[in-house]
């Protein structure tokens, strides 16, 4: 990478970049007075609905919320999941501090450090990514009916919040992953019918049980949704996998023979452009941090004597063809209803033989 044209880059940067270095001992010190501090100042505050099993994050399952972005999630005011802490009364009479979400869907990180203001930037502030949090109920206040066809609620009455999903899916976009949370919804008519049942010890006794609880992001839930509103839903849900919405759209564009095969090499383009800028930024000013003395000539031999190089972090793992035209495949069997309605025969009940051919032409395109 070119140094001047890197140095270009930042003097034409809207953030402002100091050109002021001290010692590298002095800012390696700095950072970790820096971090402790963030860690004492957390501790102070419960963040209220932040769920634990977002805090494991599993790299072949592609759940949780990655280390990198947890703590500017919790922590940031500004760009963070929760709002700036309020005082409340404990149960035990005290006065404590807490977080609540903010009622938003989109969360972006905080923009990329682009100068040393005497804190070395660590490699987690490089590699961020942003977040997509489903609340149809809790932010959009969308009025969802049970979807059981043998509840027992009356026609005013609508689902209800309950919690937040336990996992944290990784859904692939153009250039990145991003991470995915979504509410929890409960109809408490069908929760008294479930409770009024006796407990059984058989598996088909236990599966044929009334089901109160849901996912905002389940088909069930989504498919009840106006369609304005389930559009705002970003992404596709293959089993444990996430496909967004940008990337099924280009597989359905058969006009311009747009294969499976190079959408995914589209992917693996947006993502190898997007990690290299990262880490070509990441690189080069811990190079600028590190040969700040005089008696420096490169990064390794900081690193071979303090031994606190960080290397980049590793490049996560494209998914598969196989995953994208299963993506596709779910997308173009929730519009079912849509090629039923522009192709329906003359009776207005029953396909005729030209409509079927297409709707099956559609969901079959890519088998």
């Amino acid at each position: 990478m070119s140094f001047s044209v890197v140095d270009a880059v930042l003097q034409k940067s809207d953030v402002p970049v100091s050109t002021q270095l001290t010692s590298a001992d002095h800012l390696v010190s700095k950072s970790q007075v820096a971090t402790t501090s963030t860690t004492t100042a957390t501790a102070e505050y419960a963040v209220e609905g932040w769920q634990k099993t977002w805090d494991v994050a599993s790299a072949a399952n592609y759940q949780g919320i990655p280390e990198k972005d947890r703590t500017w999630l919790k922590d940031h005011d500004e760009y963070g999941l929760f709002e700036a802490p309020k005082l409340y009364r404990s149960s035990d009479g005290g006065i404590k501090q807490r977080k609540l979400f903010k009622d938003k869907l989109l969360f972006t990180p905080p923009p990329l450090p682009t100068s040393l203001n005497g804190v070395i930037p660590h490699v987690f502030e490089f590699f961020h990514s942003s977040l997509f949090f489903w609340r149809p109920v809790g932010v959009l206040n969308a009025k969802i009916r049970c979807p059981n066809t043998n509840c027992s609620a009356p026609p005013e009455s609508f689902l209800i919040k309950s919690g937040f999903g336990a996992s944290a899916r990784q859904v692939c976009s153009m250039s990145t992953y991003y991470t995915l949370l979504t509410e929890r919804l409960k109809c408490p008519y069908c929760e008294k019918e479930r409770l009024k049942e006796q407990p059984e010890e058989s598996e088909d006794a236990a599966s044929q049980q009334q089901q109160y609880i849901w996912l905002a992001s389940s088909p069930k839930i989504l498919m009840s949704l106006a369609q304005a509103i389930r559009n705002i839903f970003p992404a596709i849900l293959c089993g444990k996998r996430a496909v967004d919405k940008s990337i099924v759209t280009l597989l359905g564009d058969r006009f311009n023979a747009i294969s499976v095969a190079k959408v995914q090499r589209l992917i693996k383009q947006g993502h190898d452009e997007w990690y290299a800028d990262r880490r070509g930024l990441y690189q080069t000013l811990l190079y600028s941090a590190h040969t700040a003395k005089g008696d420096q000539s490169s990064i390794l031999a900081f690193a071979k004597k303090k031994g606190s190089y960080t290397p980049p972090l590793p490049q996560a793992p494209l998914p598969s063809v196989r995953v994208l035209r299963r993506a596709h495949l779910i997308s173009e069997t929730e519009k079912t209803d849509s090629y039923r309605a522009s192709n329906l025969s003359v009776t207005g009940k029953i396909l005729c033989i030209g409509g079927t051919r297409q709707v099956c032409a559609s969901l079959y395109s890519f088998v």
